[in-house]
């Protein structure tokens, strides 16, 4: 089983659905890739590359820089923003 996520097999098919990966897993592959510049093996990495060019938007959109660093990061978490939203209306949720 993959770290950060969790598959459940139906009995009569076999088929496998996987849950979302947690905050923790997804912060962790982004510091991961900012601080060290690699994806965490442990997971797909078209998963953390999409990820990635998430929070390279949202540091385009609130610091005008392409390529976001550790202080990037922390502003954009900080402001209420979802650092991998694809969208420019992402407030996070607060339940």
């Amino acid at each position: 089983m993959c770290k950060g996520t969790s598959k459940a097999s139906c009995a009569p098919c076999g088929s496998a659905a996987s849950a979302a990966p947690t905050t923790a897993t997804i912060l962790s592959s982004l510091i991961t890739k900012i601080t060290d510049g690699f994806w965490l093996p442990s997971l797909p990495r078209q998963n953390q590359q999409y990820w990635y060019k998430g929070l390279r938007l949202q540091s385009l959109r609130t610091r005008n820089t392409v390529f976001p660093d550790m202080t990037a990061l922390r502003e954009i978490i900080s402001s209420g923003l979802v650092p991998v939203s694809h969208s420019f209306n992402c407030a996070m949720l607060r339940l």
